[in-house]
């Protein structure tokens, strides 16, 4: 008895508790200890996460521990439930590391005009060394990048929406033109210079210099066939 007892004493320091061996044994010895460990390292990440700036490696530190324990634990009936959820939380750990590191970015470029190295952001976002270089070395690789460009290219249609709104509302030809541009209208080739239409070729110096009826009546001509 005094050797279960001691046994399960070294496990009420969760502080200590890192390796995988030890998150196994524990889930063995004690599942409901384990369970309140998985809860004690969210709140840890948590915690780090809302500090403006955590201490060296602090943030990391508690993702990767948290991470280990994951791959213990049950989230569902089916393994591929418990894969679906560890890949959920690896891709929220990537988004998170993400914000950091761009926001760490582009404060120091927005305000001090530098790129920092590696050892400032890791300083500034309790993210290791060797998280923001795997991070940034294997960023055009990612799964998740793609993801992200996808979120982005799903505003398009808004900024269109806008751009068709100025070009309305102002009688703006440049947001007109750039409109047509930006949704391959079929009655020209566009590119970032001029407009082809046929064997004529309009560019904005050439719009500007219209009189100011003949640019109303291009204008015209345009949302018509809009």
């Amino acid at each position: 008895m005094k050797k279960e007892n001691k046994g399960l004493q070294k496990f009420t320091d969760f502080e200590q508790i890192k390796t995988k061996e030890q998150f196994i044994e524990l889930k063995k010895t004690d599942e409901v200890k384990f369970d309140e460990l998985f809860t004690w390292l969210l709140d840890k990440v948590n915690e780090a996460n809302k500090k403006e700036i955590p201490e060296a490696g602090e943030f990391d530190r508690y993702f990767n521990r948290l991470e280990r324990a994951m791959d213990l634990r049950k989230f569902g009936e089916t393994p591929e439930e418990n894969e679906r959820a560890i890949s959920f939380y690896k891709r929220d750990r990537w988004y998170v590391n993400e914000a950091k590191i761009k926001h760490c970015i582009h404060k120091a470029v927005a305000n001090n005009c530098y790129l920092p190295n590696n050892s400032t952001i890791a300083e500034e976002t309790g993210l290791s060394r060797v998280t923001i270089d795997k991070h940034l070395k294997a960023y055009a690789l990612n799964n998740y990048k793609k993801e992200e460009l996808d979120k982005y290219e799903s505003l398009n249609s808004m900024a269109l929406n806008k751009l068709y709104q100025i070009g309305i509302n102002q009688s703006n030809i440049k947001a007109l033109t750039a409109f047509i541009n930006f949704t391959n209208s079929p009655k020209g080739v566009v590119n970032n210079n001029y407009i082809q239409i046929n064997n004529t070729k309009i560019d904005n110096v050439i719009i500007e210099n219209l009189p100011e009826n003949v640019r109303s009546q291009i204008e015209a001509l345009i949302l018509e066939s809009l």
